[in-house]
């Protein structure tokens, strides 16, 4: 019992989990859906790689140029330039393949030895107690027929891999004194495993070979791993490892800039190492603040929400002392991590020195009004900034708040909170429209704003550039355009004010492809066609003219599709509903009554636009009514009044078996004539399944 029991707890998780797992980014951020507004007091998360890429002058998206990589890469690089060296010999061909062949077992022999692998390894993972400078005499040979750049290389790296480095060194030394015509194919090899053989021994004297690296390829020497810019990373590492950072910094942005993609990983995930490393010793480095560059990509680490608030004032506050009247270029990133860290002063102090026109300090200048309760200073500055940014400025930070930041947008969406404030409603629907905030927006098109008023805004929007175009998505999807959603959230409101056939006009032809159909449900419901049927069929059902018994029959076609696509019909977007999550996710109501950022008038509109009843799945309840009203125009005994009242029951049942009991009674009281009101009574509740024949199962 206990294993199919743990056997369906497992199958339902792994059902579940490839959802959970994709889902979990793309949860909405908002001001007011899940919060009371005070977010707008938050300056967002940067993003480290974003900011390089700014600071750099470089799009985030560059052209990919991958280089060999690996030691198999490195095997079959080395044995084509030997090949090739021989070939330009008087050797035969026959002579030349066998050698290449040989050189190649050689070299496997080489690292099989020195690591006990033939794949990508490290090289001292088994190393052997004896040095392999000394060769066999079959491979004596072998050497003796190579030209004289490919010995001396190989004789060095087989004393650098069983760390006999000054050996290493001599013989790759040896090989740069040779004349340019005698060393084409391996002078880049050498300099550049100078450089790294030197790191072991006095990293100070490695950056001067990995610099000669690059001028060698720049020279026409075969470069055919592109150690030209590898060597940049290497060359960063050595002045790190000798104590000059900021020169270490330059190059690891050096790096950054390549057009090589994994060089280009390996400049960032350096620079992030090195920025956490400033922050683990007792003082900050001087050479890091006076260089404008490096100074520079410690703040954009910071602001990237990388450290502790102590640790960015430790920063902070080293900068400012440093230079404490001087214009600091990149002051409005200063700012941004002092405001993130929490102290409002020297925030401050930093947005006085910087240029008034950044857009980033006059940010930060509004978030400082704000917490002086300066709203309408903020708001106007907010106005001013909103399209000051950048066009492509956007980035994404994972698990936070903000999601997918594009800076123009969160801007609108600041206005949206200030503007719920001072109760212009209709301005701030809009500006949460136009920044993407469709939770929010939804929040006040369908909890403040009038019916009346949310249905002036989208008939005057119907046609408006901004609010017609669809929303970018994730995963090959966009989202439905913002008028649509509205028009959309109109029409169920509509519905649920019992306003039919106003509401068939703001339906859409079929339900507009939500955040759950992304995810692989069923294609959306034909939305407009459903509305037709359930207004005509609800019309029908009270059109007094018709007999009692036609009436009563619309009204159970009615009922049945308010039970089964009320969702689609009727759904709050919001609670009790949560129509944007098709009633999956129900977060709690978010009507922000116990908020101070609330005004009285919001509360009061916000109260009264609740669904009714105010309960999740609401349309249930009023799928369960119809059957009521149905169950109210036929005759006791009826057996079309006995389904209209256990239909009706069951729908509430098992979720509210309170609002359910109304229905029990009736069906007892009415029907006892009947099968299935004598089960019903015998079972004081209802039967699982209604049947004519239930009789059979019941005393007489």
């Amino acid at each position: 019992m206990r294993f199919r029991r743990s056997l369906t707890v497992f199958a339902v998780v792994a059902l579940w989990l490839p959802v959970l797992l994709a889902c979990g980014p793309e949860f909405p951020s908002g001001y007011i859906w899940r919060g009371t507004g005070e977010n707008i007091l938050l300056m967002p998360r940067g993003n480290f790689y974003h900011e390089l890429c700014g600071l750099l002058g470089l799009p985030k998206e560059m052209r990919r140029s991958e280089g060999p990589r690996g030691w198999a890469a490195t095997l079959e690089a080395d044995m084509a330039d030997l090949e090739e060296a021989l070939m330009k010999s008087d050797i035969k061909a026959e002579t030349v393949a066998g050698t290449v062949e040989l050189y190649g077992d050689l070299r496997k022999a080489m690292k099989l030895s020195a690591d006990g692998s033939t794949e990508d390894t490290t090289f001292s993972r088994a190393k052997q107690a004896v040095p392999r400078s000394h060769f066999g005499a079959y491979e004596e040979l072998l050497l003796a027929a190579l030209p004289a750049e490919f010995e001396m290389y190989v004789r060095g790296a087989a004393a650098y891999r069983t760390e006999y480095y000054e050996e290493a060194i001599d013989r790759w030394s040896q090989l740069l004194d040779l004349p340019d015509e005698e060393r084409r194919y391996r002078s880049t090899w050498a300099a550049f495993m100078l450089g790294k053989a030197w790191l072991h021994l006095d990293p100070a004297k490695a950056a001067p070979f990995f610099e000669k690296t690059r001028a060698l390829a720049g020279q026409d020497f075969r470069d055919s791993l592109n150690l030209a810019g590898s060597s940049l990373g290497w060359q960063a590492r050595a002045e790190e490892d000798s104590g000059n950072r900021a020169a270490a910094m330059h190059h690891y942005a050096e790096l950054f800039t390549s057009s090589v993609d994994r060089e280009r990983h390996v400049g960032h995930l350096s620079l992030r190492i090195m920025c956490r490393r400033v922050f683990r010793e007792t003082a900050i480095s001087q050479d890091l603040i006076e260089d404008p560059l490096c100074c520079q990509i410690v703040t954009s680490w910071l602001i990237s929400g990388s450290q502790s608030s102590r640790s960015d004032r430790k920063w902070l506050e080293a900068v400012r002392a440093a230079k404490p009247d001087a214009q600091i270029q990149g002051a409005g990133r200063l700012a941004w991590a002092a405001y993130s860290a929490g102290d409002m002063e020297l925030a401050q102090q930093w947005v006085e020195v910087a240029e008034p026109q950044c857009p980033y300090v006059r940010w930060v200048q509004t978030k400082l009004l704000l917490r002086v309760g300066k709203q309408d200073q903020a708001l106007r500055l907010l106005q001013e900034i909103k399209d000051t940014f950048p066009a492509t400025e956007e980035w994404y930070v994972m698990g936070r708040v903000y999601g997918r930041t594009v800076p123009s947008k969160v801007v609108q969406g600041e206005m949206g909170v200030l503007l719920l404030g001072r109760k212009d409603y209709v301005s701030a629907l809009d500006a949460f429209a136009r920044a993407g905030y469709r939770e929010d927006a939804a929040y006040v098109a369908e909890r403040v704003l009038t019916a009346d008023e949310l249905e002036s805004y989208v008939v005057t929007h119907a046609n408006d550039a901004g609010l017609t175009m669809a929303r970018e998505g994730r995963r090959g999807r966009n989202q439905p355009a913002p008028i649509e959603e509205l028009r959309y959230l109109l029409a169920r409101r509509l519905a649920r004010d019992g306003q039919f056939d106003k509401a068939k006009t703001f339906y859409p032809p079929r339900e507009p492809v939500s955040w759950w159909h992304r995810y692989g449900a069923q294609d959306a419901a034909p939305v407009r066609d459903l509305a037709s049927k359930f207004t005509e069929a609800v019309k029908a059902g009270r059109d007094k003219a018709r007999s009692p018994r036609v009436r009563a029959e619309y009204l159970f076609t009615a009922a049945q599709l308010a039970r089964k696509h009320g969702m689609e019909l009727l759904g709050a977007e919001h609670a009790p509903d949560w129509h944007m999550w098709n009633g999956m996710f129900p977060f709690p109501d978010t009507l922000r009554l116990n908020s101070s950022w609330a005004t009285d008038d919001e509360k009061r509109r916000a109260a009264a636009h609740l669904p009714t009843p105010n309960k999740r799945f609401h349309y249930r309840y009023y799928a369960a009514d119809l059957m009521w009203e149905c169950a109210g125009l036929l005759p006791d005994n009826d057996p079309m009044t006995a389904r209209a009242l256990w239909r009706g029951g069951t729908w509430l049942a098992r979720r509210d078996p309170a609002s359910a009991d109304r229905f029990y009674k009736a069906l007892v009281r009415r029907c006892r004539k009947l099968p299935v009101g004598r089960e019903a009574d015998r079972l004081r509740w209802f039967p699982e399944e209604f049947s004519e024949e239930i009789v059979a199962l019941s005393p007489q």
